[in-house]
Formats: structure tokens, sequence, C-alpha cells
């Protein structure tokens, strides 16, 4: 059976050796770069399916190499290739989750953050120049009062931007990760 080119393989490799060479790319990968390639992916709920998949792909594989082992004439070096490739194809998904990841946090520090630094820097612009031009022209008690009131509310400007900005952030991460 090892003597079996597998169908369409230009290197005329055997079904043996194709499941070797998968099964040595497929076992670079173990289960705690797994978790710490998820770990820095956004979604949780995604990073535990993906573990999931991973360790349930895992023991298969490995009852179906036991099983190859035990009979290496059988037909399991079929199942057991198609198992190779499924992990595989999982271990390139989790990769890919960091690669949107980093993909959303370069948005996030080239794009939004210098974005929403230039909307607080011009509204605190503004606000001191119309504060200087109003001191300058009037000095009674209610003028006093109103640039209170208007430092109270560049404050609370200042608090909106700010929880708009974390919105923000996380609806990128969100966005592109979900991709």
């Amino acid at each position: 059976m090892d003597k079996k080119s597998v169908k369409g393989n230009k290197k005329g490799l055997t079904v043996k050796d194709k499941a070797k060479a998968l099964r040595k790319e497929v076992n670079a990968i173990d289960r705690n770069e797994v978790v710490e390639i998820l770990s820095r992916a956004g979604d949780k709920e995604m990073q535990e399916e993906y573990l999931h998949i991973f360790d349930e792909l895992k023991i298969s594989i490995r009852i179906f190499e036991r099983n190859l082992k035990l009979n290496p004439h059988s037909r399991n070096v079929y199942a057991l290739m198609a198992l190779y490739t499924q992990m595989r194809e999982v271990i390139a998904d989790i990769r890919s989750l960091t690669d949107y990841s980093e993909h959303a946090n370069q948005v996030i520090n080239d794009v939004i953050q210098p974005l929403f630094s230039a909307i607080t820097q011009s509204n605190l612009d503004v606000f001191y120049h119309l504060r200087q031009i109003i001191i300058e022209t009037s000095d009674d008690k209610k003028t006093q009062y109103a640039l209170k009131k208007a430092e109270a509310l560049m404050r609370e400007q200042s608090r909106y931007l700010q929880e708009r900005y974390l919105i923000t952030q996380n609806e990128v991460v969100k966005s592109i990760s979900s991709r």
C-alpha cells in the first residue's frame, strides 16, 4: 500500500510519505503555542471553540495513528490524512486570528488614536481661546460663573470622547477579528 502514489501528486510521494509530511507539519505546533496564539486574539468564545476543535482533532489523530500502527495495511491512512489536513486548516485559522488582531491594533494606533487625539486637542484649543477672549473682555462674577460652567462642560466632553474612543477601539477589534 505504501508503494502507491498519492493521486495527483506531482512529486510521486507515497501515501505513507504524504502522511508523514502532514504529521510533521501538524505536530510542529503544540497546545501551549495554540493557547498563546489564541490569547492574543480578541473573542474569548472563539478562542475556546478553536481550542476545543484543536484538542478534539489531536485526540482523533492519536486514535487513527494508533490504529494504523496496529494494522499498517488498513485504509485508516486516508482518514488520518484527512484529519491532518483538517488540523492544518485549524492551525492556519488560529494563526490568522492573531493576524487580524494585530491588524486591528495597527488601525487603532495609526488611525483611530490620532483622530481622537486631534479632536481632543482641537476642542481644548477652542476652549482656551474662547476663555482667553472672555477673560480679556469682561470681569464680573457672572463671567467667572460662566467660565466655571464652560470648564465643567469641557471635562464632560473629554470624558465622553475618552468613552467613545474605547468603544470605537473595541468595535474595530471586533469587526476586524470577526472576518
